[in-house]
């Protein structure tokens, strides 16, 4: 399993975007890694859309185990830094 293309957003929840690889070479675009009431989790491909009474909610492309979920998050917490430290590089 190979996470490529993470990208760290600030789309109000969503911290950050990736592409995922699985061991047999499928590879999933547009991932995202949430910041929920539980803390991060990820996210499939999805659209919004709308049930038979009219509610708000989202459709997803493919369903991933939760053990695969978990897997992922464990990955993307070690890439996403939600506070980087600044350089003691700078000259000023």
């Amino acid at each position: 399993m190979e996470i490529t293309n993470f990208t760290e957003r600030d789309w109000g929840k969503v911290k950050a975007t990736f592409d995922f690889t699985t061991n047999c070479g499928l590879i999933i675009k547009d991932m995202k890694l949430i910041d929920g009431e539980k803390g991060l989790f990820v996210s499939g491909p999805a659209k919004p859309t709308k049930n038979k009474e009219g509610e708000e909610g989202w459709f997803n492309f493919i369903t991933i185990p939760q053990e695969t979920q978990d897997l992922l998050v464990d990955k993307c917490s070690t890439l996403y830094n939600p506070n980087p430290e600044p350089s003691k590089d700078l000259p000023f």
